[in-house]
């Protein structure tokens, strides 16, 4: 997908302005359309503060108007106060998207944009058939655990580790 130069050249300026130009970031969204198909806030949090430490990426949480309790109840268990880009228009978010490392989301459509960007991606799938419904992308890796919350936070940070 190629994103116009005008919205790429204002994503650029919009990194530098929150401190991620030159930084290794990976985008999270905690949202989806249904709660059930959300890996639980509690571990997405613990997960984020791993791939500070761990992998040195800079988690940054996209969301849109549909995610803001998935949002709140992810902010309600981070120790910081992390880069927010929430409620974006799409072209802008994209623009945004193609400066992170890579990408950790649910079944959801900021998911699906990410892997047309071809983002590295991994994509949290529960109780949807992702046979049927996840994105497509040469660089889109799938896990898939029902309940959602039965997914190992080992196995996702493995997985992140393995994209980025």
């Amino acid at each position: 997908m190629v994103i116009p130069a005008t919205f790429a050249d204002a994503a650029a300026r919009r990194l530098r302005e929150l401190g991620l130009a030159n930084r290794r970031w990976l985008a999270i969204h905690p949202g989806s359309g249904s709660p059930t198909k959300n890996w639980p806030a509690a571990t997405l949090a613990a997960l984020a503060q791993r791939l500070r430490g761990e992998l040195g990426l800079a988690p940054v949480v996209v969301a849109g108007p549909a995610d803001d309790l998935a949002l709140s109840a992810l902010l309600a268990h981070l120790p910081w106060a992390p880069v927010v880009l929430h409620n974006l228009p799409l072209v802008e978010l994209a623009g945004l998207l193609m400066g992170a490392a890579g990408y950790l989301g649910n079944d959801s459509g900021p998911t699906h944009l990410a892997a047309m960007l071809d983002l590295p991606t991994l994509a949290l799938f529960g109780p949807t058939d992702p046979a049927v419904w996840s994105p497509r992308g040469r660089r889109v890796r799938i896990l898939h655990a029902d309940p959602l919350a039965d997914l190992e936070p080992d196995i996702v940070l493995g997985g992140i580790a393995n994209l980025v």
